[in-house]
């Protein structure tokens, strides 16, 4: 039986957080994270951190709609919590909301 391509990709920790510093806006940021979650899913890692991020990918998705959606909101009252730190996630976030806003 032949391996699709997604399941021959194996990303190492810092071409994940090169992938996600490299988004320049939230739909880029979105993908990848739905590209990290996709791999690390069907690539049946072991590492219960990384199961997790599978499992979580569609909810940081979610929030980041959210924050995108309120753009007008003051920085602090943004829902920063739902965001993981993992692959500076957060971060890239409040970068991106801090210059879309220029």
């Amino acid at each position: 039986m032949e391996k699709s391509a997604v399941e021959e990709v194996i990303l190492t920790e810092l071409e994940k957080w090169q992938l996600i510093n490299q988004s320049e806006t939230f739909e880029d940021l979105k993908n990848s994270i739905n590209k990290i979650g996709v791999i690390m899913s069907h690539n049946g890692t072991l590492n219960d951190s990384e199961k997790a991020y599978g499992r979580d990918a569609e909810k940081w998705v979610k929030g980041i709609d959210l924050i995108q959606r309120n753009l007008k909101m003051d920085f602090h009252q943004m829902p920063w919590y739902m965001l993981t730190r993992n692959y500076g996630i957060r971060q890239q976030a409040m970068y991106l909301y801090k210059y879309s806003k220029s």
